[in-house]
């Protein structure tokens, strides 16, 4: 028990040490360790709705590189999004970005919800045909 618990500290700490945080105009850009489909940093947004009211959301990016890279987004796979997003309790805008509202309070696992959907959303890729 000991040992597994050491190595969970030991994770929690590589983890965060390797987030890097750049404060823009009125949000914050959130770089995480974690890769997505083409090998990018999964990048968040943190922005302030009010004193305890949070948003963080993906401007867009999950949709927008499977654009990118030749994947249309054909009825069954706009289906299967909506499920994902059902599935993590992620929103999606008219415009394609994914987001979580929530107190700052819930911030991890919005975080967690979010950066989950974005990365099983990201699997897509995979269902173009060869």
């Amino acid at each position: 028990m000991d040992t597994t618990q050491k190595l969970l500290t030991d994770y929690y700490r590589f983890l965060s040490s390797n987030y890097q945080i750049h404060q823009l105009a009125d949000t914050d850009e959130i770089v995480t360790p974690l890769t997505d489909f083409i090998g990018d940093n999964i990048t968040i947004y943190l922005s302030r709705l009010g004193a305890q009211q949070i948003q963080l959301d993906d401007d867009g990016y999950t949709l927008d590189n499977l654009s990118l890279m030749g994947i249309a987004l054909s009825d069954t796979r706009k289906q299967i999004v909506k499920q994902i997003c059902n599935q993590y309790q992620v929103a999606l805008s008219d415009d394609g970005v994914l987001y979580v509202k929530g107190s700052l309070s819930n911030f991890p696992l919005m975080k967690l919800n979010l950066t989950s959907a974005m990365l099983k959303i990201g699997d897509l890729y995979f269902s173009q045909r060869a």
